[in-house]
């Protein structure tokens, strides 16, 4: 009996067909279904609110008003009438002289002696009393001097004088009279002008 050699070759085919049919059938017949990827989808991050506080005003405290405290006012002394210098009875005139006074005259030369005080008419009727010839100044060296109109006005104005004009029989005015005189002189007397009937003495007076 002749044994056959088999042909390894064709044995060796038959054996991959048969492993690759053996392949074929557990190979699943549908494609596998891929799945589906989920994108993530970010979710909104929720946004913080951030409260602003307000702020809330204090109340302003209203001052609560303090009364003033009144400064005392110390009492005013009354006023003392100042001493009369010296009186003069001219005729139906009281002159009571308070204050004899230096003004500036009208030059460096010369100067204003004011009488100032008050006057009382004593008659018995209205009168009008007029300085000039009436009342008279003399210095240490025997000048005399009459009333000054233009100075005597200055000197109301100045002093708050009145002038004696109209009045009634027991008024009283404070009045002023001035003299032009030299300025270097300081001692003068009082003396009556020509005009005067009546007069009750000659007063001295110095400038201060």
């Amino acid at each position: 009996m002749v044994l056959q050699t088999p042909d390894i070759a064709a044995v060796q085919t038959q054996a991959v067909r048969d492993f690759a049919a053996t392949l074929t059938a557990e190979a699943p017949t549908s494609s596998p279904t891929e799945a589906p990827i989920e994108l993530a989808t970010a979710k909104p991050t929720a946004t913080a609110e951030i409260s602003t506080p307000t702020s809330t005003p204090e109340p302003t405290a209203t001052p609560t008003p303090v009364p003033a405290t009144a400064t005392p006012v110390p009492p005013v002394p009354p006023t003392a009438t100042p001493k009369p210098i010296g009186t003069l009875k001219v005729d139906h005139w009281l002159f009571e002289i308070t204050e004899v006074r230096s003004d500036p005259g009208k030059d460096t030369s010369r100067q204003n002696v004011v009488l100032l005080g008050y006057l009382t008419n004593e008659g018995n009727q209205n009168d009008t009393f007029v300085a000039f010839a009436t009342i008279m100044l003399r210095d240490p060296h025997g000048r005399e001097y009459e009333d000054d109109r233009p100075a005597t006005w200055r000197a109301q104005d100045k002093y708050g004088a009145e002038s004696g004009a109209s009045m009634n029989p027991g008024s009283k005015e404070y009045i002023a009279i001035a003299f032009d005189v030299v300025a270097s002189e300081k001692t003068f007397t009082i003396i009556p002008g020509s005009l005067v009937a009546s007069w009750s003495g000659n007063i001295t007076s110095t400038l201060p």
